[in-house]
């Protein structure tokens, strides 16, 4: 070791002072370039660092929103079954009340069908009762008439009446 010592001090002496400070400068910048290495590189691992940590961030995120897109497709689910659980016993309750006025508007056609029958019936019997009463009325007076002569004086309203009596004679 001390042969090598003993040589770089004779290749150092053989030197100058430039030139060793040359070296020195030299080998500063080198130096200094390779702290800047260093640190770009350190700055490149802390970076795919972080992009695999987030990498690892965003593949926990998917699977959790892909838990949260499942939690959602079964809530909708749900309520689409909801849905038309509700329209179907809407719609069986519409039926039933549909039936029921079918069913009421059914009586009352023949209810009010019954009651036109029987105005009808009431109505025709009273027209009938009032020619007959007519009919006795016109028959007494055509037979108070005769009895009594043919004096136009006696003569009373119906028989003057073009509907009832028949007119002047």
């Amino acid at each position: 070791m001390q042969g090598d010592d003993s040589k770089e001090g004779k290749d150092s002496k053989r030197l100058s002072r430039a030139e060793l400070l040359e070296m020195l400068i030299e080998q500063s910048k080198e130096v200094e370039s390779l702290k800047k290495k260093v640190d770009e590189l350190q700055k490149q691992l802390d970076d795919r660092t972080i992009q695999l940590q987030q990498t690892g961030s965003i593949a926990e995120a998917a699977l959790a929103l892909n838990d949260i897109f499942k939690a959602a497709d079964q809530a909708a689910s749900q309520y689409i079954e909801s849905i038309k659980r509700m329209e179907h016993e809407k719609n069986v309750e519409f039926q039933v009340l549909r039936q029921k006025t079918l069913d009421a508007c059914a009586v009352m056609r023949e209810d009010t069908q019954e009651y036109c029958r029987r105005l009808r019936y009431e109505s025709e019997a009273k027209r009938d009762a009032l020619y007959a009463q007519l009919e006795k009325e016109k028959e007494e007076i055509e037979k108070n008439n005769s009895s009594e002569g043919s004096d136009p004086s006696t003569r009373t309203c119906l028989e003057t009446s073009p509907s009832v009596g028949g007119g002047v004679s």
